[in-house]
Formats: C-alpha cells, sequence, structure tokens
C-alpha cells in the first residue's frame, strides 16, 4: 500500500504531465502536433500547468523542479495524445523517490473548451462512440516504442507504479 508521500510524489508527478510545456495552443494555435521537449523544467510551466486547475504554486513547482527532470515530453499529436517520462534527479526517502527512478505519466482527456488540443475525430468518433481513444492508444504505443528503441527506458525497468484499489503491483508492460 503506497503512503500518503508516495501517493502525493505522483499527483504531482500526473500534475506535472498536464502542463503544456513548450505546447500551448493559446500562445500558437498552428504549432505541429507531437512536438518534443526533454531537460531540465521551468517552474513557470508547472505555474501555468494546463490554463485550468492542474496548476503548482510557485513554492511546489521549485520544490518540484528541484526533484525531476523530463526524460521526454510528447505534446498533443495529432489524436491528442500527450505523454511524459520523469526522471528523478536525488533521493528523497521521505516521499519515496530514487535516484534515476523513472515515471511515466499520460495527460488526461482535455477539458471541453480545449478543442485546439484535444482532437475533434478522438472526442465525438472515437470516445462518444465507441468509448475508446484508438487513435491516442496507437500514438502511446508508437511512443512507449520510441522511448525503448532510444534507450529512454530500458527492457525490464519499472516505470513508475501502477496504483489502484485493487493492486499496487510495480507496473508491467507487453511490447510487440
Amino acid at each position: 500500500m503506497p503512503t500518503i508521500a508516495e501517493t502525493l510524489k505522483f499527483a504531482n508527478l500526473q500534475m506535472a504531465a498536464e502542463a503544456l510545456y513548450d505546447y500551448d495552443a493559446y500562445e500558437d494555435p498552428l504549432q505541429t502536433p507531437g512536438q518534443t521537449y526533454s531537460g531540465i523544467i521551468n517552474p513557470a510551466i508547472l505555474t501555468t500547468g494546463n490554463r485550468h486547475a492542474s496548476k503548482f504554486t510557485p513554492t511546489e513547482a521549485e520544490k518540484f523542479v528541484g526533484q525531476w527532470e523530463v526524460v521526454e515530453h510528447l505534446s498533443d499529436t495529432s489524436t491528442g495524445f500527450s505523454g511524459t517520462l520523469f526522471k528523478a534527479l536525488a533521493d528523497d526517502p521521505a516521499q519515496g523517490i530514487v535516484k534515476d527512478q523513472l515515471v511515466l505519466s499520460f495527460r488526461s482527456t482535455e477539458f471541453i473548451d480545449d478543442s485546439a488540443r484535444d482532437n475533434q475525430a478522438t472526442n465525438k468518433m472515437e470516445l462518444a462512440e465507441g468509448g475508446w481513444a484508438m487513435g491516442q492508444i496507437a500514438d502511446m504505443e508508437d511512443w512507449y516504442a520510441s522511448l525503448k528503441t532510444s534507450g529512454k527506458i530500458t527492457t525490464g525497468s519499472k516505470a513508475g507504479w501502477v496504483t489502484t484499489p485493487m493492486s499496487t503491483q510495480p507496473a508491467t508492460a507487453t511490447t510487440r
């Protein structure tokens, strides 16, 4: 069972994955989908967040950027998929952070007014009609494969933990 500190760690990582990084349709609606970002995180990225509820306070943003870096962030593909691979910079036993720990996080579905960043076809044709965002799933699989091919995730590495009320087992992935 995860501790409260570990749960907070993963909540903060998810909130950081929700941030827009260098892909912000409000700033430039003509950006090319699927841009990547990597490296040190600017705290302003986290305090801006997703321009909705997922924002850090300045104090929490400074703390987070001292703990994590972005190995790769993939911003909104043409289907609206977005994900971030984080890497821990140092040990923090109180939060359950281990230096070089990898955590892979996928951004959730965008807000209703974010049609510029979440594909209309995904929302109207896939989710509403079939319940699954097949294009986003395909983009997720392609991105995960590229992380493995590039060596950013190695075979057998555990990128974070899957924590649900039913399971607290290490995440496992099947690749094809």
